[in-house]
């Protein structure tokens, strides 16, 4: 049986870990598994904003072209608020492409994205007559079915547990801006996650007014920077901790990968959830992290209404296999039912309920920086990345800036040194296999990256965040007249684009870095290829060494055609095996497989 998983293949968000385990729960029973979906959510990071409709519906036209649904013999739509996978099959429907049966899990009882996000009344329709027509559905909840059950009428159905999004043996490291978050002497009581409609962060700051007893709320996730997705009130907590009530508030934008969201949850003593009324909202895969850890959950519960209802729903997220509590709500729920114990009355103040899973594990030391780390039961190999710089290119030998314009593939004697490449690759994927190997959209490296991967054997995903940087209107220009017009070394101004619409060094940096952890995050202990730019080598030297964007104007890591640059993990402390570990540069521009420069 072939099975096509229709969901996000990139590093980012929280249904890949689920998408993962799907993959592997489907394989363990003899089930061919597929992923295909979109490589990035629809929003643009530099302008803090979504992309238009027409290039939502694009970026989904293109999904759908290049996979064929009669090649297999069901789809499992994988589609949370943000995702344009959710188009696909009603894309698939309109050309009139024969689709297998269609089972739907619902991550998103009413999708946002072209509602709220990117309004498109049309769009909005299509997704949400596709997911009607489905002949299955798998939900995350019991809520989650009966508020799907007048949709959903006379399709087969089944509840599933939402697993964890912090695979096992995850190490946790938190990146400087979170780790700097979580170093105070006060109780730390976090929330992750995107921002979104229902989630009331003015409901934090006015906790914090009313606590007896100081602590620090570290609020963590994408778009909380973003005004027009977040409370515009928060801006001022994300230049670092600052005094709110009798207590402190902590903003830390951008995603977190497993190990960030392991750090931040073993730094915690509670998990915060402050949600409002919303019709897409059905629960939140980050209670499953806290709760899988031991780490009691606190959420906002209204006397009346769906907001309360939706807090009750939290019992279905907890770690498969795992049991509930003994301090479990439903049980106070049932002796309610039957006349049993009452609550005390709430003096007029909403409600709280603490949900807790079995025993709390004792928390375990600080790393530096306020970072912790699991015991030595709980620790997995090293992780390894191996960075490979793409080939000679058309725009390299010319001297031009080589960006989607520019870039025109690679030379024949590039094409010579991809084969070099991959038979120096494959020789390292027979001693240690690469676990998951990703590339660049830029032509040259994705030539390269498809001749290392015919080699090995091994399929390789593009990333759009790890493209070297924008570079504007100077894109398949000269170089040097670039250079001249903006009439300085751009090595010394990392803070200034070189030309309009340019991006800056330091902003790639950001962007970068960031998605360079994110593919490590997914494979934790595992043995990554990436096959790049030199500019991916510089910033993966950035990454694990923490340098500022200035550096490039006192040191570089250099990177020749076809080189390969090598990090590998090892201990913290050689003897204290369960300190943790760091990264350390094994191997740095080498050429030693080309029989020619």
């Amino acid at each position: 049986m072939r099975v096509l998983i229709l969901g996000p293949v990139h590093a980012g968000g929280s249904l890949p870990p689920y998408l993962d385990a799907l993959a592997a729960g489907l394989a363990s029973h003899g089930v061919t598994a597929v992923r295909a979906g979109s490589d990035r959510i629809p929003y643009d990071q530099a302008r803090q904003e979504f992309w238009p409709p027409d290039r939502v519906a694009a970026a989904a036209r293109a999904l759908a072209r290049e996979t064929d649904p009669g090649a297999f013999d069901l789809v499992a739509l994988n589609a949370g608020n943000l995702e344009y996978d959710q188009l696909v099959p009603a894309i698939w429907a309109a050309g009139g492409q024969a689709v297998p049966p269609l089972v739907h899990h619902v991550h998103a009882l009413a999708p946002t994205l072209f509602r709220d996000h990117v309004p498109d009344p049309r769009w909005h329709r299509a997704a949400r007559d596709a997911v009607r027509d489905a002949g299955g559905h798998v939900w995350f909840g019991q809520y989650a079915r009966r508020q799907m059950a007048g949709r959903a009428a006379g399709a087969a159905g089944r509840v599933a547990w939402l697993p964890t999004t912090i695979p096992p043996g995850t190490i946790p490291a938190a990146r400087p801006a979170l780790a700097e978050a979580l170093d105070t002497a006060l109780p730390v009581i976090s929330l992750y996650g995107y921002a979104a409609p229902w989630k009331d962060a003015g409901l934090l700051l006015s906790a914090l007014g009313n606590m007896r007893a100081p602590a620090r709320i570290v609020l963590a996730g994408d778009f909380w920077d973003d005004p027009g997705q977040a409370d515009p009130g928060l801006s001022a907590f994300t230049r670092g901790a600052a005094r709110a009530g009798r207590g402190e508030l902590a903003v830390v934008p951008g995603y977190l990968g497993p190990a960030d969201r392991a750090a931040l949850v073993h730094a915690s003593a509670a998990g915060v959830f402050p949600y409002r009324p919303h019709a897409s909202f059905q629960g939140s895969g980050a209670i499953a992290d806290y709760l899988a850890h031991g780490v009691p959950v606190i959420a906002d519960r209204h006397p009346r209404g769906e907001h309360g209802r939706a807090h009750r729903r939290c019992r279905d997220h907890r770690a498969p296999g795992q049991p509930a509590g003994p301090g479990h709500r439903a049980r106070r729920h049932r002796q309610r039912r039957r006349g049993g114990r009452q609550p005390r009355p709430s003096r007029g103040r909403p409600r709280r309920a603490v949900h807790r899973r079995g025993p709390r594990r004792p928390l375990p030391r600080h790393l530096p920086g306020g970072t912790r780390y699991r015991p030595a039961e709980d620790r997995m190999n090293p992780a390894r990345l191996v960075l490979a710089q793409h080939d000679q290119a058309h725009c390299n030998a010319l001297g031009i800036i080589g960006g989607p314009a520019g870039c025109t593939g690679l030379t024949s004697h590039g094409r010579n040194q991809a084969g070099q490449l991959a038979d120096r690759l494959s020789r390292e994927h027979a001693g240690r296999p690469f676990d998951a190997a990703y590339t660049t959209p830029l032509r040259r490296a994705r030539e390269t990256a498809g001749i290392v991967a015919a080699r090995l054997g091994l399929p390789v995903t593009a990333i759009d965040d790890l493209r070297e940087p924008d570079y504007g209107d100077a894109d398949g220009r000269p170089w040097a007249d670039v250079v001249t017009a903006f009439g300085r070394i751009p090595a010394l101004h990392p803070d200034e684009p070189v030309a309009p619409g340019a991006e800056t060094w330091a902003a790639y940096l950001r962007r970068a870095t960031a998605a360079l952890q994110a593919v490590l995050d997914r494979h934790p202990g595992g043995t990554v290829l990436v096959i790049g730019h030199g500019e991916t080598v510089t910033a993966a030297a950035h990454l694990f060494l923490g340098l500022p964007a200035s550096a490039r104007g006192r040191a570089v890591f250099a990177a020749d055609y076809a080189s390969v640059t090598r990090w590998e993990q090892q201990p913290l402390a050689w003897t204290q095996p369960g300190a943790g570990w760091r990264w350390a540069l094994t191997a740095c521009n080498d050429t030693a497989h080309l029989t020619q420069a």
